[in-house]
């Protein structure tokens, strides 16, 4: 099932090193895709700051918008003349607290929060949706009622967003190039955000922590979710980089140190592309 989408007005620059931003996007899921290859060259420290200044972290990744579009010409209440806009809903510390929220959990009660600190008089003349911090729009879980509209509030910042370019890009995709080509664009998706979500974690890479019998399992997941997506090369097999090794420098490869079996599995693949 596709996922309705909005192009989110923020920009975002990725930053490294001295303060050194030479990178920009209008794509969060972008800019976690380039800190994480700037990480995985040895970068540090590597950090996102979006158009507002604001740094990008987990809080900021789990944030939750509202986007109100009026669906007539001109609405026929008075109070309802500016309430077409996005609005972010920030959350009190008790809710942020709270371990294991779902973002349609969340969804309901920001929900609820913009009904009793906004509000609109005419619902039929208004298109309301929940998004997150990437856009996509959320199902609010109507039964979920642990916190009430006072646990938060409402701002708005910006107009109404328009339903994104991708999302329309995905439904000509349908007509033109048929299921494969869409299925094969949402494992990409899939695939980007266990990346996102693996950003950090595990050890560095290695052919020892990657491949053999001694893995770092996260690290791996990271790996071969990198090599999927066409981000990395794969490491080679390790009993030909072995025998390789054996032959060019009359050494027992699994004998050595780490860091010598990785410097001679660089070796390897800089010599086998």
């Amino acid at each position: 099932m596709n996922r309705k989408q909005f192009k989110m007005p923020f920009s975002y620059s990725i930053c490294h090193g001295e303060g050194k931003c030479d990178n920009q996007t209008d794509s969060l899921r972008e800019a976690l895709h380039i800190r994480t290859d700037l990480s995985a060259d040895g970068h540090r420290p590597v950090y996102i700051v979006d158009s507002d200044g604001c740094t990008v972290d987990d809080f900021y990744t789990a944030e939750i918008f509202i986007n109100v579009r009026l669906t007539v010409e001109v609405a026929s209440h008075p109070d309802d003349l500016n309430v077409a806009g996005l609005y972010h809903v920030t959350f009190d510390p008790e809710v942020k607290a709270h371990d294991g929220l779902l973002r349609e959990e969340l969804a309901e009660l920001a929900l609820k929060i913009f009904d009793a600190h906004q509000g609109v008089e005419r619902l039929p003349e208004f298109e309301i949706e929940v998004l997150d911090a990437f856009g996509v729009v959320l199902t609010p879980k109507s039964d979920f009622d642990d916190f009430g509209p006072d646990y938060g509030h409402v701002q708005k910042i910006g107009k109404p967003l328009l339903q994104s370019r991708q999302h329309k890009t995905t439904e000509s995709l349908i007509t033109k190039l048929g299921t494969a080509r869409l299925e094969h664009q949402a494992l990409v998706s899939a695939l980007t955000e266990v990346e996102a979500c693996l950003d950090g974690l595990g050890v560095a890479e290695s052919i020892d922590t990657v491949v053999g019998d001694n893995v770092d399992w996260v690290t791996r997941a990271r790996y071969l979710t990198a090599v999927a997506l066409g981000r990395r090369k794969p490491y080679p097999e390790r009993e030909s980089v072995a025998l390789w090794v054996g032959d060019r420098y009359s050494t027992d490869f699994e004998a050595s140190t780490p860091e010598m079996r990785e410097k001679w599995t660089q070796e390897y693949i800089a010599l086998h592309p």
